[in-house]
């Protein structure tokens, strides 16, 4: 659809190439759109900003042990998972894509900041390496 789309925003004919002209229209791919949906909505469930129901399934690592490390209060307890089907739940992929942000984005001060922060980097072509291992239909592994 989004291939689409751009062919026809663009006047493209059908055998051109898509991939330059997506990124000349400062449109995140579709993988990257979802990453950065994912993104935005555990910071939102990190912070307090939505339903309690959601909040609480993410559980700061400081809650579960009482190892002091420099990111112990920002980085999250990752739920165990027998099956590879339990890795597709969003509390573990949350947990996963939040542990893995870089910590500038994770004290960002509020929404707008941190939509921009993620952003930038990833509609400047930069190879943004949170993308290059998220699949948000197959389980993050690491």
């Amino acid at each position: 659809m989004q291939n689409f789309a751009a062919r026809i925003v663009l006047d493209l004919k059908k055998f051109d190439h898509i991939s330059l002209g997506i990124k000349s229209l400062n449109w995140l791919t579709v993988k990257e759109r979802l990453f950065f949906n994912n993104a935005v909505m555990v910071f939102k469930c990190v912070n307090d900003l939505v339903p309690e129901y959601l909040a609480k399934m993410f559980v700061p690592r400081s809650r579960i042990h009482s190892r002091v490390t420099r990111s112990c209060s920002l980085l999250h307890h990752i739920p165990q998972c027998r099956l590879s089907s339990g890795q597709l739940a969003f509390t573990y992929r949350g947990c996963k894509l939040w542990n893995n942000l870089p910590n500038d984005l994770q004290v960002a001060e509020n929404v707008s900041d941190f939509k921009r922060r993620l952003l930038n980097p990833l509609l400047s072509g930069k190879n943004y390496s949170l993308t290059n291992s998220f699949n948000p239909f197959l389980p993050l592994l690491t």
